[in-house]
Parts: structure tokens; sequence; C-alpha cells
């Protein structure tokens, strides 16, 4: 057995272990994800791809390129093996993929269309002109879901505080309220 392989066993049961204890301390996350209907992988190396790592919802089914990974669960493929070394950074991009999927929960999905209708003039203006929270870390070609999904994931990134603090970011008093509900409900699930 090789060494990558070893690598990636031990790291996939690494981001099993750590996915079951976001789940198990994230009673929201925990209402539609499970150990049994959710994995954290690694990507072997003919899948990396920019970026630390992809959500992938169980009915979606990628491209011919590059195929849902296991296909009928939901994935965190993650693509920079260094956030395996170091649980508490594993754990918080697991927490942050996650957003992606709650979606297909009714309370979650509520806010998240709530966040979206909010947004702070001087926001709205930015995107407009290709400079969203998306477009600044990841350049330009995001659909809309990825671009609101990563204002909202923001909240869990240390630049969010510095985006406002320096006034890059404007998230409305509305927006900041939805985010405050909604780490409520990922912690308790009410």
């Amino acid at each position: 057995m090789g060494t990558e392989l070893i690598n990636k066993d031990y790291y996939n049961q690494m981001g099993d272990r750590v996915l079951a204890e976001v789940l198990s301390i994230n009673k929201g996350y925990a209402k539609t994800f499970s150990p049994e209907n959710t994995k954290a992988i690694i990507a072997p190396e003919e899948r990396k791809r920019k970026g630390y790592g992809e959500f992938w919802p169980a009915g979606e089914t990628g491209t011919p390129d590059l195929p849902h990974p296991m296909p009928g669960k939901n994935v965190i493929e993650i693509y920079d093996p260094t956030i395996m070394s170091n649980q508490q950074r594993l754990s918080r991009h697991i927490e942050g993929e996650l957003y992606h999927g709650m979606k297909n929960d009714q309370t979650f999905n509520k806010m998240r269309e709530d966040f979206k209708a909010n947004y702070a003039p001087e926001e709205i203006n930015r995107m407009k002109q290709g400079r969203s929270w998306w477009s600044d870390a990841n350049g330009k070609g995001a659909s809309d879901a990825a671009i609101h999904d990563a204002y909202i994931r923001g909240v869990n990134d240390p630049s969010y505080l510095e985006g406002i603090k320096s006034g890059q970011l404007q998230y409305s008093p509305k927006q900041l309220d939805i985010l405050n509900r909604m780490q409520n409900y990922i912690k308790t699930g009410q």
C-alpha cells in the first residue's frame, strides 16, 4: 500500500470524525446532514482544483470532466491537503461548506432568501461592478448562488471582520441580524 493511499485513508477517517463532531455541536446542520448521508474526503490528485474544496449535494451529478465523487451522498471534497492537517481549520472549513447544503432546510432557506433581499445599496453597487465578496476572493464567473453563499459563509472567515472594519464590505443592519439568526439556528436547530 503506497504512502498516498495510507494518507488518504487517514485523512478520510479524520474528515469523517471531524464532520461527526461538527454535526454533534451544530444541531441545525444535524437536521439536514448525518455521517451516513454526508462525507468529508480528500480529493485524489487528479480531481484537485483551485481553492480549498467543494460541497457536492447528493443529487448533483457534476460534469463529464469532474463527476460527483460519491453519487447519492453529500460530499465535502477537500482540494487543499493542508486543511486536513489542522483539526480546527478542518472543522471551520466543514462548517462553511455545509452552508451550501442548508438550502434544503426550509427554516434556513427562508433566512437565506431574506438575506439576499436585504443588501446594502453600497454592496449592490459593488456586485454590479463585479466586486462582490466572491469576486474579491475568487475572481469573476460565479453564479448568483455562489456569490450569496460567499457573503453568508463570510461570517466564518477572518477577513469578514476586516472587510467590515475597512468599509470594503457592506452588510445592511438587517443582514447582520439575519446572519446572527442563521448562526444561532446552525448551533441550536431552532
